[in-house]
């Protein structure tokens, strides 16, 4: 009967340490949106933070994290402290930063004269929630389109 108990004991053991150690983490919320290049409107890529997402609110502007195994999806708004529509172009403090790699390591930014728009639908002490559209654009002027984002992330 020992021998019973014993092995109920190890499986036991190994299904909690197995489940504990998976890879998505329910509790990382929802960041994604579909990723256009250059020109083409019709064939996109989906984007999605599975490795981690942070959202932090560090007086006036809020930051937006994603990451996934390779590429890095950062919102930062300047001034969020209701709902509302945020404007991203380079007259503004608030962008959205694309960091695609490790094989290339291309960093697209809003602030090289593109534009779009953040639209926060939920602020409070706890969390962020809303959607987003913009075009960023990498150093070397090369474009892609982030359209149909939507982020719900628990403030850190």
């Amino acid at each position: 009967m020992k021998k019973v108990y014993s092995s109920v004991l190890v499986i036991a053991t190994v299904i909690l340490l197995i489940t504990s150690c998976k890879e998505n983490d329910p509790g990382l919320g929802t960041y994604k949106c579909s990723i256009f290049t250059g020109t083409n409107t019709t064939d996109s890529i989906v984007w999605s933070a599975t490795k981690e997402t942070i959202a932090i609110h560090a007086g006036a502007p809020v930051n937006i994290i994603g990451r996934d195994s390779v590429s890095t999806l950062i919102i930062n708004i300047n001034g969020l402290t209701d709902p509302g529509t945020y404007q991203v172009q380079d007259s503004t403090a608030s962008y959205v930063s694309y960091t695609d790699g490790p094989g290339t390591f291309d960093v697209y930014k809003s602030l090289y004269g593109s534009s779009g728009t953040i639209t926060v639908t939920e602020i409070n002490d706890t969390r962020v929630k809303g959607t987003f559209d913009t075009v960023v654009l990498s150093n070397s002027f090369v474009k892609k389109t982030l359209k149909h984002g939507e982020f719900d992330i628990a403030f850190e």
